[in-house]
């Protein structure tokens, strides 16, 4: 079948949606499905309802020879227009593709709330990178639309070798060594992490940030200053992007992974970190409770609770037995995920069951089937 998949221009390569959306094009297309991918604008929604409008952004969202449209659900605020159009509900079968939804009330601007509940309404099903996101996204669209869950892997970059390899790395002595991986936005958390962390002991811990500060420069200087106020410069390193190998060994060499305050819908970050061996300190309110448990493989941090981020921290760097037990079982449970060829491949299924059910709504209204149109 033909894809045609529009996402956000210039969104960084190394965010969570940008690898999954990768990893999404490669399985389709090892499947044999061609292809094509649209990358779109993000500006201030009315700019963008005027330029989607024209017959360009028609084109795209109702190609006359696709099976599929794949839309990241981060375009909705400027393709909300373009949705509606008749002459793209006409034609074949939509998919949203949600990295997350917009916070309930009173959290988040109401606007956002109503063009995301106007998007969804425009869609014939939704892709959901986590069960969580899927389950609130079913419970927003009351129901009405199909959602399949395709959570992450985390085998991207391999891991530790055996339990023993985990249990020689946390007896080693010195500050913990704790990892965030995460392009510094406000909803990663990372300001909140710093005012907890200079609470401890200087002697306690050490802080790697990985990430890249050219999505959000404002937050990521304002990091910056918050580590010279705090006086944490000898304590906390940013270490910029990584990706690959360089990013393997920053897991690799971390004794726990500190993201407590992120708000984020899944958490890839923090699922390759326990093929590492590393115990997660996340949030209790993000996706990462799919697979996180709490004083079993890592901590879930109540938002906001710097004192419970402390405790955690402190426990890990004085009692280096329980932190090998906590990692021992973060890798075991993460040796129980799917891979990502696994997840992926129930996507495609789903996308193709989208695109026959496309085709036969086509063929209802008395139109001809795309070309490689599935059987």
């Amino acid at each position: 079948m033909r894809v045609d998949v529009l996402v956000p221009a210039r969104l960084p390569a190394l965010t969570g949606g940008s690898i999954y959306n990768r990893a999404l094009i490669r399985e389709l297309s090892r499947r044999g499905h061609t292809v094509a991918v649209h990358p779109v604008p993000v500006r201030p929604a009315v700019r963008l309802w005027l330029e989607n409008a024209r017959p360009r952004a028609v084109r795209l969202l109702a190609p006359p020879e696709g099976d599929l449209v794949i839309v990241d659900g981060l375009l909705h605020p400027g393709l909300l227009l373009p949705h509606r159009l008749p002459a793209i509900r006409r034609r074949g079968a939509r998919v949203a593709l949600l990295h997350q939804l917009s916070p309930p009330p009173p959290e988040g601007p109401a606007a956002r709330r109503l063009t995301e509940a106007v998007f969804l309404g425009s869609v014939d099903a939704l892709l959901c990178p986590g069960r969580l996101l899927a389950a609130e996204a079913a419970r927003r669209t009351r129901g009405g639309l199909p959602v399949h869950a395709a959570p992450p892997g985390g085998d991207r970059l391999g891991g530790a070798e055996d339990e023993a390899a985990i249990r020689r790395r946390s007896a080693a002595p010195g500050p913990l060594a704790l990892l965030f991986v995460g392009n510094p936005s406000p909803v990663k958390g990372l300001l909140p992490l710093l005012a907890a962390l200079a609470g401890l002991p200087a002697a306690l811990w050490r802080l790697l940030v990985v990430g890249s500060p050219a999505l959000d420069p404002e937050t990521f200087q304002r990091a910056r200053r918050e580590v010279l106020r705090l006086g944490l410069g000898e304590r906390v390193r940013f270490a910029g992007p990584r990706d690959g190998a360089a990013l393997a060994r920053c897991y690799a060499e971390a004794h726990a992974f500190a993201m407590p305050f992120a708000r984020e819908s899944f958490g890839i970050a923090a699922l390759e970190a326990m093929a590492f061996g590393l115990p997660v300190i996340g949030s209790a309110a993000s996706g990462v409770r799919e697979f996180v448990r709490h004083g079993e493989n890592g901590w879930l941090i109540p938002p906001g609770d710097l004192a419970a981020c402390r405790r955690a921290v402190r426990e890990l760097a004085l009692n280096r037995e329980r932190l090998a037990e906590l990692g021992v079982r973060a890798w075991r449970d993460f040796r129980r995920q799917p891979t990502w060829r696994e997840s992926l491949a129930g996507a495609c299924r789903f996308l193709e069951a989208c695109a026959r059910r496309g085709g036969q709504a086509r063929a209802r209204r008395g139109l001809a089937p795309p070309h490689g149109a599935l059987p």
